[in-house]
């Protein structure tokens, strides 16, 4: 009886420390610490002096009642709904994301979406997740479930021009990438996928236009310098370009992007070698 006590006291306290500290929790780490106490040896035969019968009797009323208390206390006092609990879960889903982990982040939101339909914030990181594994007709489904929400603000705007994005409308993207940046000038995503669409729609003002931005937002950025040498290449502005490249290849990238800085910079010498 003192291990099942300790048991359930411990079972309660781990998730209370993984899951928050609920009131139902807190009253099994209660009860586990109360059987384990009743069923020390000193305690028992203080209550309850000694004989086989007896203390069969006596250890059987505290696993009932032990029992009943683990049972019944989710029952009473909620496990898995309420405010709290979704809030909990979003936060949980926004963990998993951050650490690469897709799938458990997309069938937890899928989860929380059946539970608690049309939240805007569960739908805004289910479509996100979507866009990450290349799914951009999921993600616009999402978007598309909670009219209400759509296009309120700049990450769903943003979210939404995604799924045009991945799918080669670059037109309908940038007009919902403008509607991000309208709202939020300073999301450096935004502004490189503005960039690179203005690029492959032949705009190549707005194209380095929107590369600037992103230069002047974070010049610590490798792709930002990259995004505006890929511009300045077209409209034939080779020494400036070569000079962006140079500055990413200072920054340390990645090895994909230090192989396209390389053969930009190929590129851009065999223009300037024709000049």
């Amino acid at each position: 009886m003192v291990i099942a006590g300790l048991l359930v006291a411990t079972g309660a306290l781990l998730n209370m420390l993984l899951f928050g500290f609920k009131v139902w929790g807190m009253l099994c780490l209660a009860a586990g610490a109360g059987a384990a106490l009743m069923g020390s040896s000193v305690i028992r035969n203080k209550l309850y002096p000694a004989s086989d019968g007896s203390m069969i009797r006596y250890n059987l009323i505290i696993a009932v009642v032990l029992a009943v208390i683990v049972l019944a206390a989710p029952v009473m006092f909620g496990n898995s709904s309420g405010p709290e609990n979704l809030d909990r879960a979003i936060k949980k889903s926004a963990s998993l994301v951050a650490v690469g982990d897709l799938d458990r982040a997309g069938k937890l939101l899928m989860d929380i979406d059946t539970k608690y339909p049309g939240v805007p914030e569960v739908q805004l990181n289910l479509s996100t997740v979507h866009l990450m594994q290349g799914r951009p007709e999921e993600a616009a489904r999402v978007l598309e479930s909670s009219k209400e929400s759509r296009y309120y603000n700049a990450n769903e705007c943003f979210n939404y021009a995604m799924t045009y994005y991945q799918r080669g409308n670059y037109d309908d993207a940038m007009v919902y990438l403008k509607k991000a940046l309208k709202q939020e000038p300073n999301i450096e995503d935004g502004c490189l996928y503005a960039s690179e669409c203005a690029r492959r729609q032949g705009d190549y003002k707005a194209a380095q236009y929107y590369a600037r931005r992103i230069v002047e937002m974070k010049p610590t950025l490798p792709l930002g310098h990259v995004q505006l040498a890929r511009v300045e290449l077209m409209v034939m502005e080779y020494h400036e370009a070569a000079a962006e490249l140079e500055k990413a290849l200072e920054l340390k990238p990645d090895d994909s992007l230090k192989q396209e800085i390389l053969r930009l910079k190929e590129e851009v010498g065999y223009y300037q070698s024709k000049l």
